[in-house]
């Protein structure tokens, strides 16, 4: 072969291995991303609802009350929350963020001095 030919199918080479690849169309989503999309729709429900599931204002008339075990299941049920945590002064707390938590805030005494969710 002369060189002619040699440096044609250098060349030949060169352009087939920088031609793109041609491959089914992508039209960016996938199964996983889909799957991903609707859990995140899932996820995004259930903290509307558990946003909306307590409501500590509800629970305002006990405050001033000695908080007893009976109220504390009564200001669950008025509040609409599925957990309760006092928080006397001085106490140490998690900063977690629970949106299906009543946060009981009492005085020295144990007196109820206000509610918050979460």
């Amino acid at each position: 072969m002369n060189t002619l030919t040699l440096l044609a199918m250098a060349a030949g080479l060169a352009m087939t291995a920088c031609a793109p690849q041609s491959t089914p169309e992508d039209t960016g989503v996938t199964d996983d991303n889909a799957q991903a999309a609707n859990e995140n729709e899932r996820n995004v429900e259930r903290f509307k609802e558990a946003l909306e599931s307590c409501d500590a204002s509800a629970a305002s008339e006990l405050i001033g009350m000695q908080l007893t075990d009976e109220l504390r299941e009564r200001a669950l049920a008025l509040a609409g929350a599925e957990m309760l945590r006092v928080i006397a002064p001085g106490t140490v707390v998690t900063m977690d963020y629970r949106t299906d938590r009543l946060n009981v805030m009492t005085d020295e005494e144990g007196a109820i001095t206000g509610f918050r969710c979460g």
